[in-house]
């Protein structure tokens, strides 16, 4: 079963195995994901190597089809601190985001798009 909430205090219980109004069935325009889980038919991202990382960050995003994807690392305060865009090609695409000595100790979501959906990924960056 899928408990899905209202917003006003009440729970609607769906039965998976019906398809009419579940809530697991619905379509949205942005979909998160873990990174390196394979999204709708779009992209996959996998694990940042190594992490954590000091001087760059380096990871690969499998795109279904060619198409612009943005890259951003944000701080835990929601702080974009670097953003990059690349055109990507079908098949498998091995990215380098520098660092440049230009971000912070700290915890960081690297988030990828491609516009319509999103995966987000934690990283450690070092000094």
């Amino acid at each position: 079963k899928v408990y899905e909430y209202n917003g006003q205090g009440v729970s609607t219980i769906y039965n998976v195995a019906d398809n009419v109004g579940n809530p697991a069935t619905r379509k949205t325009s942005i979909k998160e994901a873990v990174a390196g889980e394979v999204l709708a038919d779009n992209f996959s991202v996998s694990a940042v190597a190594p992490n954590p990382v000091s001087e760059a960050v380096n990871f690969s995003i499998y795109a279904s089809n060619a198409a612009n994807y943005t890259v951003e690392l944000v701080s835990l305060t929601g702080e974009r601190v670097a953003i990059t865009s690349y055109q990507l090609t079908e098949g498998t695409n091995y990215i380098y985001m520098p660092l440049n000595g230009n971000v912070a100790a700290g915890v960081y979501s690297l988030r990828i798009s491609d516009g319509v959906e999103v995966i987000n990924q934690p990283i450690v960056v070092m000094p």
